[in-house]
């Protein structure tokens, strides 16, 4: 495993804070926000996945 410096997961932490705050304060941002995928859906393995049932 890489060693994670604790003033990294620190920053980390103090961004998703203030992501979040942003985020609070501008709730139309927020929708828009959580209409775009975190993770882009591997697409093939769904169809298949879907093909196979």
């Amino acid at each position: 495993m890489l060693p994670i410096s604790p003033d990294f997961v620190q920053a980390e932490i103090s961004y998703r804070q203030q992501l979040l705050r942003q985020e609070y304060q501008r709730p139309s941002l927020f929708r828009r926000l959580r209409r775009t995928p975190v993770a882009p859906v591997p697409r093939a393995q769904v169809v298949r996945a879907r093909h196979a049932m």
